[in-house]
C-alpha cells in the first residue's frame, strides 16, 4: 500500500546520496503531493534555490499504488541528473534573469505610462524530470483579456527580443481593453453584457444578478446554462462584452452580435430598419425589446442576418446592473 510519508522520506534519502555522489551543492526542498490532473498519482517535487527570489521546480509523477523501489530509484536518479544540469548552468541563469528583469521593468513602465495594464515577471519554470537541459527562463505577462478579466500567457526567454516582441504584441491587444476596463471601474463596474442577453437572462427563474456574478467569477471563457424547461444559453465574451448564442423566439437566434433569422421568420425583418425588436416579434418588455434594427440582409440560404443598434450594459462584481 502507498505510504506517502514513508516514500517521501525514502526519496529524500536517495536524493541526498545522489547529490553527494555528484558533488551537488544547490539548496533544495523535496515534497510529495497529490497530482492536480490525475487522482491516482502523486507528484514528487524538488525546489531548487538558485538565488534569492529565483527558484526552479523539478517534478515527476508517481503512482499511488504499486510504486516499486526500482521506479522510485529511477525517478530519483533522473531528478539528480537534472539537478546536475541546472547547477552547471545556475550562474548563467542568475545573471540572465537579472538582466531580463531589468529589461522587462523598463518595458512595463513605458507601457503603464501609456495606460496599458500589463503585469509581468521573469523566473524559472516548473520542469518535468528529463527536461532540464532545455530549460529557459520564462516571461509571464498578465493583462486584461477579451473578457476584461486577467489573462496570463508565458514565453521562453533567450534574448531581449523574447521580451520586447511579446510586450509589443500584448500591448496592441491590451491597450483598448485597458481603457475600457478603466472606464468601467470608474463607474464601479467589472464587466458589461449585451442588452439582448440581459433581456433573455431576465426571463429565467434564476436571478440575473446571481447569474452574472457567477459567470464573471468563473474563469472559463465559454460557459453553458440550461434551464429546467430545456432552454440552452452558450455564453462567451466578444470584444470586452458578455454575449452568447441562444434562441430568442421560434426561428430567431441570437449569435454573438446579430440575429440569425430562419426562412419562416425572415419576412418579418426584411426592410424593417428602424423598427424595434419588440415590434417585430413577441417579446416581453425590457432592454431587448427596445433594440432597434439597423439592417437585415440575406445570409446563408434563405436565412437573414439582422444587425441591431445597441450599447453594452455594465454590471458590478455582485452582478447588479449599473445605469
Amino acid at each position: 500500500m502507498w505510504n506517502a510519508k514513508k516514500e517521501l522520506q525514502l526519496a529524500k534519502l536517495m536524493l541526498e546520496r545522489e547529490n553527494a555522489a555528484r558533488d551537488l551543492s544547490l539548496k533544495s526542498t523535496v515534497s510529495m503531493r497529490h497530482c492536480s490532473r490525475f487522482e491516482e498519482q502523486y507528484e514528487l517535487t524538488l525546489s531548487l534555490n538558485l538565488a534569492r527570489g529565483l527558484t526552479v521546480e523539478l517534478f515527476d509523477s508517481l503512482p499511488k499504488n504499486g510504486l516499486s523501489m526500482q521506479r522510485l530509484q529511477e525517478a530519483v536518479a533522473e531528478m539528480a541528473e537534472d539537478v546536475s544540469d541546472i547547477e552547471d548552468r545556475s550562474r548563467d541563469f542568475v545573471e540572465d534573469v537579472a538582466q531580463f528583469r531589468k529589461r522587462l521593468k523598463s518595458g512595463l513602465a513605458r507601457l503603464r505610462r501609456k495606460g496599458v495594464r500589463i503585469e509581468g515577471s521573469i523566473g524559472m519554470p516548473r520542469v518535468r524530470v528529463g527536461g532540464a537541459r532545455d530549460t529557459l527562463p520564462v516571461l509571464t505577462l498578465t493583462f486584461p483579456g477579451e473578457d476584461l478579466r486577467p489573462s496570463t500567457i508565458e514565453f521562453d526567454v533567450e534574448c531581449f527580443d523574447d521580451i520586447d516582441v511579446p510586450l509589443k504584441n500584448v500591448a496592441e491587444q491590451a491597450a483598448g481593453w485597458s481603457r475600457r476596463l478603466a472606464e468601467l471601474e470608474d463607474a464601479g463596474a467589472v464587466g458589461q453584457i449585451h442588452p439582448l442577453l440581459l433581456h433573455a437572462l431576465g426571463q429565467r427563474k434564476q436571478p440575473v444578478a446571481e447569474t452574472l456574478a457567477s459567470i464573471h467569477a468563473d474563469p472559463d471563457e465559454i460557459q453553458r446554462i440550461q434551464d429546467e424547461e430545456g432552454s440552452v444559453f452558450i455564453l462567451y465574451w466578444s470584444d470586452g462584452t458578455l454575449v452568447g448564442t441562444f434562441e430568442v423566439s421560434e426561428g430567431v437566434k441570437f449569435q454573438k452580435d446579430r440575429l440569425v433569422v430562419g426562412p419562416e421568420a425572415a419576412a418579418k425583418f426584411k426592410r424593417k430598419a428602424g423598427c424595434t425588436l419588440g415590434e417585430l416579434i413577441h417579446m416581453s418588455e425590457g432592454p431587448g425589446a427596445d433594440l432597434v434594427v439597423e439592417s437585415a440582409r440575406d445570409w446563408i440560404g434563405d436565412s437573414v442576418s439582422v444587425r441591431l443598434l445597441w450599447d453594452a450594459v455594465p454590471f458590478d462584481a455582485e452582478g447588479d446592473i449599473l445605469d
